[in-house]
């Protein structure tokens, strides 16, 4: 721990292992995947960590502010239908990226000198990752 706040940051791989032990999100219900426990065992894992002097992960605010936004409405965010049709329009971007890199692939292969077009698909690709990664944040919470 003397580690995190030196570093002024807590590893992520310190949400992956509390996650696996329980620690986290206790509130979820069971068909999202979490443990439906009472908010009491929130508290607990809260005074715990206050029993340590170590608040630096925020377990209580991620695990019971946060985190019920996104069961609020009785369905996970990518059940919503305006959510599918922009994870389909996101896929649907990402294919036609993999269908022109297919073709230019196969233009070089065959000879043909794709050099503006390669710029092309590497300016479009990498922006079409990004926005992908953006969207999807959005969806699931920054």
């Amino acid at each position: 721990m003397e580690e995190w706040e030196k570093a002024g940051i807590v590893p992520k791989d310190i949400w992956l292992k509390m996650g696996k032990q329980r620690f986290l999100c206790m509130g979820v219900p069971k068909e999202y995947g979490g443990p439906a426990a009472d908010f009491l065992y929130s508290v607990i894992i809260m005074e715990e960590l206050a029993l340590i002097n170590h608040t630096g992960p925020a377990v209580p605010l991620h695990s019971d502010v946060v985190v019920p936004y996104s069961t609020a409405f009785g369905k996970p965010v990518s059940k919503f239908q305006s959510n599918q049709f922009k994870i389909e329009e996101m896929a649907t971007e990402i294919k036609l990226g993999r269908t022109f890199m297919d073709k230019l692939i196969t233009d070089h292969l065959e000879g043909e000198n794709i050099i503006a077009e390669v710029s092309m698909a590497k300016y479009w690709i990498t922006d079409i990752a990004q926005s992908a990664a953006d969207q999807c944040l959005h969806l699931h919470g920054d």
